[in-house]
């Protein structure tokens, strides 16, 4: 983590150079490899812009946050077969 100060949305949506926040909420409550990863600091998201630009490396190199087979960056695929039989049991 850096040393300066953890960007809120707004902060975050500017340094992206006007994202939309709703746009940065979408990624967070998707749980997908969309977007930066954020911290909770207690109900609040927050982001380390060096993180964030970190993510924005890897993305353009092609590495993304999820990591193709054989890689080293030790990033496992997430698991969403949980989060979607939640989904389909809240809807149903």
């Amino acid at each position: 983590m850096s040393t300066r100060p953890l960007a809120g949305p707004e902060g975050l949506s500017e340094h992206l150079g006007g994202i939309p926040v709703a746009t940065i909420y979408r990624w967070h409550s998707r749980g997908e490899e969309l977007g930066p990863l954020a911290h909770k600091v207690g109900r609040h998201l927050r982001w380390d812009l060096d993180e964030v630009d970190e993510h924005l490396r890897r993305e353009r190199d092609g590495a993304g946050r999820i990591a193709s087979a054989g890689t080293t960056n030790n990033i496992a695929p997430i698991d969403r077969s949980k989060r979607r039989q939640r989904e389909r049991t809240r809807a149903g």
